[in-house]
């Protein structure tokens, strides 16, 4: 498992910089504790591939964001490597009900809702369970679609970062209520799966002696 190289850009200079730094091309992405569902308010660009597009961007992005969210506290731009093409999955944790953190698996992406093709199961879990379920959302099929060269080997390491997740969501059960890993990108080629954008909401848990609970 990686992440993606990143840089934070707090001008559309420093922004250029950074995407001469990484490579094209790139992505940029604004960074508030305020805004948590970023495209929503026009604060993604993609695929940009000189510098020229970034400068743009990232004036473009913050000019969106202003009008849509004018009290949102914002840091800067994320100046974000582009990641080839590959199968995408989202992995989230939900842990709001009291019971517990529950681990949620789709194939997707952004497209998660269109296709449906999600699982959901208690936290924490081994790799072998990580592997039922992404058996369970046919992520094989999704795999070797794309050319994968051998699927199945492909999919251990993602049950492993699958795995990894269910039990850091365990160990945080009282400070984090959601997290949303969404997209990880799963290299068709070489079944490294990066993790190209995350979130973390902490908050107090409500628990089954809550009033109203």
């Amino acid at each position: 498992m990686q992440v993606t190289r990143e840089v934070l850009a707090t001008t559309a200079g420093d922004a250029v910089a950074a995407a001469e730094t990484i490579g094209f091309p790139v992505a940029l992405k604004i960074q508030s504790p305020d805004i948590a569902h970023k495209a929503r308010h026009g604060g993604v660009a993609l695929a940009l591939a000189d510098a020229a597009a970034v400068e743009r961007a990232y004036t473009d992005i913050m000019d969106a964001v202003c009008r849509a969210v004018p009290d949102a506290s914002i840091e800067g731009i994320l100046v974000q490597e582009m990641l080839p093409s590959g199968s995408e999955l989202i992995v989230g944790v939900q842990n709001s009900s009291g019971l517990g953190p529950m681990m949620m698996l789709g194939v997707g992406g952004s497209l998660v809702e269109i296709l449906g093709r999600t699982v959901l199961y208690p936290a924490p879990f081994g790799v072998d369970t990580a592997r039922e379920l992404l058996d369970r959302i046919k992520v094989d099929q999704l795999l070797a679609a794309r050319g994968a060269p051998d699927p199945v080997a492909t999919l251990d390491g993602v049950a492993e970062l699958v795995s990894v997740i269910s039990r850091v969501a365990f160990e945080l059960r009282d400070v984090v209520v959601e997290m949303d890993l969404n997209p990880v990108t799963i290299d068709d080629r070489t079944g490294v799966a990066t993790v190209v954008d995350a979130l973390a909401v902490a908050g107090r848990l409500q628990t089954l002696s809550d009033p109203g609970a």
